[in-house]
């Protein structure tokens, strides 16, 4: 089991000059392989510039889906393992990926069949989505997919919904609903409908903390898995074997020679293969910006059901209930740099696109509690017209440039939904490669806190942790919403040392946190508590207080990011973090 903390890992990596793998990106494909090699018995170093699942992986639209209109480029390859890894998905992380129902609002019956025969067939759509402001001020029509195409679509969605060997889950068949039940349902909808589509995916409610699990269970299955955050490629040593790392924190540097370097940084592969002397051009992202709207009617308008349809332009957007917050997104925009924010032209724009689908609810802009933006490390296809024609698809690019001792395996596309095959893919590409072969399979391995996760009685569950440690069930039932099964472990932690109260004598021996109470909420986050926060920190690579804010909670996300929230985890975390 490796426990190490950050600073003996750095230590470790000081006294090491070899590796059989390094894995550059923590991102969740990067974390992905990272897991299955470890899973191998092979010594890999994961690393990242910033932190675990910070970059594109934490910008998604929290959808694990098929990737229904990926049938219109006949990817149907994709969509097939797609709806079967989102399948599996429910079956091993069921804590944190749950069925999305989804509605499509249809405005005709008969529009798009053309265009979208075109578009099928390799032609270019009518016009392209490169630029938000040119768009909104055109007021261009892109074409709409009437019902007989969304209808279609649907039945080829669901041919590859047929569970897997070994995989229970299947998910409910789609039904058409007229105006007028459409209305009763939804009635505060359009009511320049003829119909609308209900058909089921998934949402993943925390993609960050299932990262930061797999990245942790890894490490205490492995002695040779390690993963270190804010350690950066700077560059390659006079050797060409040695890559240099540098430690983001305290600026010191690290040498290490790999067998294999996976290229893991998305939208940054091609700026990394640079740092390492294999320069490429791979990448032709395309930027997607979110808001997180705190609006009540709106998140009451649209219930349990996420609400996707085509925008006048075009593209594809939604509105997905997260909790008692509405997400809307997404824009679809070329991008030459990885570095992107959400403009006022995206905000503007995604602010306008509701009123297509809810002409009489009106969203200000104070109502925005969150804002986040990525890029998709798509393949460069700049010949492409229509950035929603370049394919989603996942593919393992290979370079070794004359002199230099490794190949670079370059993990070029793919989405959240397909992370395990893709590091399947790339991992049984790396054994070949070092001469070695498989030894466990990951499609029926289950993830973190979905491990003996109670399906069928969860209340039982909650019920037999709270009588164990004394413990309120109602906490009990929302750390298991939270974490799954793993909210035994934080509970152990927390209450049980109640159970058994140190004597005054020994009061000396132990940190003063030992005697503060860790069962309080905190004060400016009340579903949160005092010890949660602390084994957080402790136990799964916090580096900084934002690092908790954003990724291994979703405080920002439900808009309590506040420099009061900050400067109390910050006392509370400080004898913790290594900075």
């Amino acid at each position: 089991m490796n426990s190490l903390t950050r600073r003996d890992q750095l230590w470790h990596l000081s006294q090491k000059s070899k590796v059989s793998v390094l894995i550059i990106g923590a991102g969740i494909n990067g974390i992905a392989t990272f897991r299955d090699l470890a899973l191998q018995h092979v010594d890999v170093l994961l690393v990242d510039k910033g932190d675990f699942c910070s970059g594109t992986s934490s910008s998604s639209s929290h959808m694990i889906h098929g990737g229904l209109r990926y049938l219109e480029n006949g990817e149907f390859r994709l969509v097939r393992e797609a709806v079967q890894e989102r399948n599996r998905l429910l079956q091993l992380a069921p804590h944190y990926v749950k069925p999305l129902p989804t509605m499509i609002p249809i405005f005709n019956w008969c529009s798009g069949i053309w265009e979208t025969a075109a578009k099928f067939l390799g032609r270019s759509a009518p016009f392209s989505s490169s630029t938000v402001p040119q768009l909104v001020q055109s007021g261009v029509k892109g074409h709409q997919r009437g019902g007989a195409i969304v209808k279609l679509g649907l039945m080829l969605y669901e041919l590859w919904n047929l569970p897997p060997i070994m995989t229970k889950i299947r998910m409910p068949n789609h039904r058409f609903q007229l105006r007028t039940s459409s209305l009763k349902q939804f009635p505060e909808l359009s009511p320049d409908i003829v119909a609308t589509a209900i058909y089921y995916d998934a949402v993943v409610l925390f993609p960050e903390r299932l990262a930061i699990e797999l990245v942790v269970e890894t490490e205490r299955m492995s002695q040779s898995a390690n993963a270190i955050n804010y350690l950066s490629v700077v560059g390659m040593s006079d050797s060409s074997r040695t890559v240099l790392l540098q430690d983001e924190v305290s600026g010191k540097q690290f040498q290490i020679q790999p067998e294999l370097v996976i290229n893991a940084t998305g939208p940054w592969i091609d700026l990394t293969n640079k740092k390492l002397n294999q320069p490429t051009d791979f990448i032709g992202g395309t930027k997607g910006s979110h808001l997180v709207l705190d609006h009540p009617q709106l998140r009451e308008s649209i219930g349990e059901h996420m609400v996707f349809f085509e925008n006048d332009d075009g593209r594809i957007v939604l509105l997905l209930p997260y909790f008692d917050n509405v997400i809307v997104g997404t824009t679809d925009i070329r991008v030459d740099q990885p570095e992107v924010c959400c403009t006022q032209e995206e905000i503007t724009y995604l602010l306008e696109m509701i009123g297509r689908v809810f002409p009489h609810i009106k969203v200000e802009h104070s109502q925005i509690v969150y804002t986040f933006s990525g890029v998709r490390p798509l393949p460069n296809d700049r010949g492409m017209e229509s950035t929603g024609q370049i394919s989603r698809d996942h593919q393992n690019k290979i370079v070794k440039q004359p002199g230099c001792s490794f190949p670079v395996f370059n993990l070029v596309g793919g989405k959240w939904t397909t992370f395990r095959t893709l590091a399947e893919q790339v991992t049984d590409q790396s054994l070949e490669f070092l001469g070695r072969r498989r030894c466990i399979d990951t499609r029926n391995l289950m993830i973190g806190g979905g491990k003996d996760y109670p399906f069928k009685d969860w209340k039982r569950w909650v019920d037999t942790v709270a009588g164990k440690y004394q413990v309120d069930p109602e906490i009990v039932r929302k750390l298991f919403n939270r974490y799954g099964t793993g909210a035994k472990t934080i509970i152990k932690h927390i209450w049980e040392p109640l159970l058994s109260k140190p004597s005054p004598h020994d009061k000396g021996k132990l940190n003063d946190f030992d005697f503060v109470d860790q069962t309080k909420s905190l004060s400016n986050a009340s579903s949160y508590y005092v010890g949660e926060v602390r084994f957080i920190a402790e136990q799964e690579k916090v580096v900084f207080v934002e690092d908790f804010i954003r990724r291994r909670s979703n405080l920002a996300l439900l808009g309590q990011d506040t420099p009061q929230l900050k400067a109390e985890l910050t006392e509370i975390m400080a004898d913790l973090l290594p900075c």
